[in-house]
């Protein structure tokens, strides 16, 4: 009969910042030689984050090709997903207001 041990705990789902993304971006070029497996290994040293293979190279790919840009605003770096919107002019429109009130 096996022991309680023996059964996997489901993986939760962990958040990655973009400002851990571009950590891990940075490191990269800084290393290119290291694997996807190495930056795995050192994201979890450093962030304590337990990533997929996947996300690392996703994190790699042309999808977060933005992020090494010299100078990203606050708002890029505190984000934790990005989607495109479903009602553009309606955003900017809020957007608007809300920055006119709040100033």
């Amino acid at each position: 009969m096996p022991s309680q041990a023996d059964f996997t705990v489901k993986k939760r789902r962990n958040a990655i910042s973009n400002k851990q993304r571009i950590s891990i971006r940075k490191k990269k070029s800084e290393n290119p030689s290291w694997g996807q497996e190495k930056l795995r290994i050192w994201a979890y040293n450093t962030f304590n984050l337990q990533l997929s293979q996947s996300t690392i190279s996703e994190t790699l790919g042309s999808k977060f090709l933005y992020l090494d840009e010299p100078n990203p605003t606050k708002r890029v770096l505190d984000v934790k997903k990005s989607r495109q919107a479903q009602y553009p002019l309606l955003e900017k429109a809020l957007y608007d207001y809300l920055t006119r009130v709040n100033a």
